[in-house]
């Protein structure tokens, strides 16, 4: 009994930090949600001007787009990436493949989006120190098509998938 309590103990700094970060904010939202600021009053008014506005459907849709299709391309790419793991047996170089993906899979999501805008967003390191001087950018001009922003669609998605 005394062990239960001590697990209980040890785990309630956990749940609070994950009740502080992850349900009262939902909380927070799905309530508020029914809330609309310029009519004053609860009800689905926000619901409808999302549902009703051209704007927010093209942003949901390039949303479940972009997701879709970074999901197709990550799973097609891990079943490749599986299989030929598993033909490697259990050598030192799959051990190194393992350690490795294990150890760039904490860099996803947030900080490989953030590492993108930095480095070829459009004011990105890449972007301005590389892609806009004068004696590199001929040479660039060649293999790469200087329109091709982040933020666009074909780039969009490479960013994406890149997170898989």
């Amino acid at each position: 009994m005394r062990k239960n309590w001590l697990v209980a103990g040890i785990l309630l700094p956990f749940f609070a930090v994950f009740f502080a970060f992850q349900i009262a904010p939902l909380i927070w939202i799905l309530v508020n949600s029914f809330y609309s600021q310029t009519e004053e009053a609860w009800g689905l008014a926000n619901y409808t001007d999302i549902l009703s506005s051209p704007f927010y459907l093209q942003a949901i849709r390039f949303s479940l787009d972009i997701s879709f299709w970074s999901s197709l391309y990550g799973v097609i790419i891990a079943l490749i990436g599986g299989y030929s793991l598993r033909q490697l047996g259990t050598g030192r170089l799959q051990r190194f493949v393992l350690s490795f993906a294990n150890m760039t899979s904490n860099f996803a999501g947030v900080p490989l989006a953030f590492a993108f805008v930095i480095m070829v967003g459009l004011n990105g390191f890449i972007t301005e120190k590389i892609w806009r001087d004068r004696r590199v950018q001929h040479l660039l001009q060649r293999w790469f098509d200087p329109d091709i922003h982040l933020f666009s669609d074909p780039s969009g998605d490479i960013a994406a998938l890149s997170r898989v």
